[in-house]
């Protein structure tokens, strides 16, 4: 009977240590308002603000800070609680410790936004809004883990970008521009020379995996003028490719900002607000989303596109 007991009050300390986790630090001997976790390995500086559920998270674009989002974060917190981070070899979190040699991809980053939502604390459920390599990010995080119950993706990279858009290069001649030739012949990507380490083509092909995330709210926001000068000829390109992004979810919609650049989170927040606050509204609700003219009725940089062109 004693050992009977023995044993499980060992098993119960062993199940106790398994879940013990690292603690949220505060930043603020640092001047700073968030805190410190760890996460994946290392430190990484995240900060929430805001209250309510779901807690939306900004994922920030590559290899950008997450200061990039701007206002938005304060307005986003306004609607529910948002939080916001800086992965490895970014921002505050670089001043925490040296990201090194170690080549990193998507899923490696994955595991890091996994820990850090863990381990800082973070309330479930969550809605994802990530910004160009940030979106695709969401789209693969969201393909592995249920707490996500909605998504908003900002002028986000597309698993097949590359070669799509360089199929589509009128034939090479003399004369032409420096862009157009730049498209033709991108620089070989070194991981190791990448802030972020990480390699960029393993990291889309593993996005490209994730081919459904189901009837969870989604919503498209593709800017209007990522392809200027002399490579506009490629903005209809580009918005077929993020058609295919909306068509990760039953329950999407897909709408432009005309007049801004890559950047819509800067150019155009209201746009970017907008979206989160109507799939936010859908998953607190627990009903699909509403109509994309009813969605951005008051929103005047916003250009709804029709169902079936994606």
């Amino acid at each position: 009977m004693y050992v009977r007991l023995g044993l499980l009050f060992a098993a119960l300390a062993l199940v106790g240590c398994g879940e013990q986790r690292p603690k949220p630090v505060s930043a603020e001997p640092q001047g700073l308002p968030g805190y410190v976790v760890e996460a994946d390995g290392h430190k990484v500086y995240f900060e929430c603000r805001g209250n309510g559920s779901p807690t939306v998270v900004l994922l920030n674009g590559h290899p950008e800070e997450s200061a990039n989002w701007g206002d938005l974060f304060d307005d986003s917190a306004r609607l529910t609680r948002t939080c916001e981070y800086d992965r490895f070899g970014l921002g505050l979190t670089a001043t925490y410790g040296i990201i090194g040699s170690k080549v990193r991809d998507g899923r490696d980053q994955v595991r890091e936004l996994e820990q850090v939502l863990r381990n800082g604390r973070i309330p479930k459920p969550y809605v994802l809004v990530g910004h160009s390599w940030g979106g695709t990010l969401a789209v693969l995080y969201s393909g592995t883990h249920d707490d996500v119950k909605g998504i908003v993706l900002v002028d986000a990279a597309v698993p097949d970008q590359g070669p799509v858009l360089h199929a589509a290069l009128p034939p090479k001649r003399a004369g032409e521009s420096e862009a157009i030739t730049e498209l033709r012949n991108p620089p070989t990507a070194k991981p190791l020379e990448d802030p972020e380490n990480l390699d960029w083509t393993k990291s889309l092909a593993e996005a490209g995996k994730v081919t459904s995330l189901g009837d969870r709210p989604e919503i498209v926001v593709t800017a209007g003028r990522s392809f200027t000068g002399d490579l506009r000829f490629l903005y209809p390109v580009w918005v077929r490719l993020q058609s295919e992004m909306k068509r990760l979810s039953s329950n999407s919609v897909h709408v432009i900002a005309p007049r801004s650049s890559h950047f819509v989170q800067l150019d155009a927040p209201d746009v970017v607000l907008a979206a989160a606050r109507a799939v936010v509204d859908a998953v607190r609700n627990a009903r699909p989303l509403a109509p994309c003219a009813a969605i951005f009725a008051h929103v005047a940089d916003a250009k709804c596109l029709p169902r079936d062109t994606g």
